[in-house]
C-alpha cells in the first residue's frame, strides 16, 4: 500500500459471485446462456485484497475485477460447503504463477477446523473415518491429489509449492460451545477481522466474518438461520452481506399437501433449518442496526432482482440485492 495511510484508501466491498447452493443457475440459451458465479466476495483496502469464500468461478471473477493472488493479503472460508470452496483448488494452484512475486507470502487462509463425525456414514464407509476434514485437511488433500502437476513445476520448473505461498490456519471452537465469537482472527496495518460462529445446522462449524477498517465496518454472514451470535457481530456495521433463500421459489419446489421424496424432505429441512429468508436477513439487519444490508449468496441464483427486493422489508436502513461484480463503497 506504499506510504499511503490506510485511513487515505478507498475501501470497497466486490461481490465476485453472488449465487449459493452446488448448482449452475442458468438463465437464457444457446449464446445468451447466462450462469452466475458462485460465492465469493472481495474486501478490498487500496490495492490490498482479502477474498472470503470461493465459489464457482471465484479466481476467474477476481480478474475481472481487476485484481489478481498478487494482491491477496488473506483468504477467508466460513465453511467448507463446495459452493463456497469449489474454485479452491483454482487458487492453489495457479498461485504457483500468479502469487510468485506477491508482497504478502505466505498468503494466510482461515477455515474452520475438523470436526466429529455423527451418522451412518461414519461406521459404513471409511472415506470418512471419525472426523471430517477441516480447513487444514482440505488444503493438504487437495496437495496430494494434484501431486503430479506439483512435482513437475517445483522440480522441473522450480516454483514454489503450497507451503512456501500459503499458512493454513484453522479456528478451533470449543467443544462444550454451540456459538461463540473469535476475537482478532487476523489484524495487519488497514483491518481487524472477527469471527462468530453462525447456525449452519449441521454443518459445522460455519462462521461469520466481520472486517473493522478506517472507513467502517463490512459483515459476512457465511450461511446461517437467523441467530444472536449474527446480530451481535453485525452490531453497527456500515453493511452487512446476508445470504437470502426464495421463500416463493420454496413454496414451489416443496408445494404444501403434496408428499416429497425422502430426499426432497431433507433438501426442505436444509433450507429451512440451515438458511434464512429476505424477511429474516432484513430482521437480522434491523436488530444489528446496519445502515446497508446486501442480500447475496442468493438461493436459486437466476432469479430477477424484482423477485427478491418484493420481499425486502426492513424498517430502517437500505436493502440492495447484489449482483456479480457489484461494488460498495465504504
Amino acid at each position: 500500500m506504499g506510504n499511503r495511510a490506510p485511513s487515505d484508501m478507498e475501501i470497497k466491498v466486490i461481490t465476485l459471485g453472488t449465487a449459493g447452493g452446488p448448482q449452475w443457475w442458468r438463465t437464457g440459451a444457446g449464446q445468451d446462456l447466462k450462469i452466475s458465479y458462485g460465492i465469493s466476495t472481495a474486501v478490498v483496502v487500496g490495492d490490498d485484497v482479502y477474498l472470503i469464500d470461493a465459489g464457482y468461478g471465484a479466481a476467474h471473477q477476481l480478474i475481472r475485477a481487476g485484481y489478481s493472488m498478487r494482491q491477496v493479503r488473506a483468504i477467508f472460508v466460513t465453511h467448507l460447503h463446495s459452493d463456497h470452496t469449489s474454485d479452491l483448488p483454482a487458487i492453489l494452484l495457479y498461485s504457483l504463477y500468479e502469487a510468485t512475486d506477491s508482497r504478502h507470502l505466505p498468503i494466510p487462509i482461515f477455515g474452520p477446523a475438523s470436526s466429529p463425525i455423527e451418522g451412518e456414514l461414519a461406521d459404513q464407509n471409511k472415506c470418512f473415518g471419525p472426523k471430517v476434514n477441516g480447513i487444514q485437511g482440505m488444503v493438504e488433500n487437495l496437495e496430494y491429489a494434484f501431486n503430479a502437476d506439483l512435482f513437475d513445476r517445483m522440480e522441473h520448473g522450480l516454483r514454489a509449492g503450497f507451503k512456501e505461498l500459503f499458512s493454513v490456519q484453522e479456528l478451533q471452537t470449543p467443544e462444550a460451545a454451540e456459538n461463540f465469537t473469535i476475537n482478532d482472527v487476523y489484524s495487519d496495518e488497514a483491518v481487524t477481522v472477527r469471527a462468530a460462529q453462525v447456525d449452519h445446522a449441521t454443518m459445522k462449524p460455519a462462521f461469520a466474518f466481520r472486517f473493522d477498517t478506517p472507513k467502517g465496518s463490512v459483515t459476512i454472514s457465511g450461511d446461517t438461520a437467523p441467530c444472536d451470535e449474527l446480530v451481535e457481530l453485525a452490531e453497527g456495521s456500515e453493511i452487512l452481506l446476508h445470504e437470502a433463500i426464495n421463500q416463493d421459489w420454496m413454496d414451489a419446489m416443496y408445494p404444501a399437501g403434496v408428499e416429497l421424496s425422502p430426499m426432497k424432505q431433507a433438501a426442505l429441512l436444509h433450507h429451512q433449518e440451515s438458511h434464512s429468508t429476505v424477511r429474516e436477513a432484513c430482521e437480522v439487519a434491523d436488530k444489528a442496526k446496519v445502515k446497508r444490508l446486501v442480500l447475496h449468496h442468493l438461493v436459486p441464483g437466476n432469479l430477477p432482482s424484482s423477485s427478491w427486493a418484493a420481499a425486502a422489508n426492513r424498517e430502517n436502513g437500505e436493502v440492495i440485492v447484489a449482483e456479480d461484480l457489484d461494488i460498495f463503497i465504504l
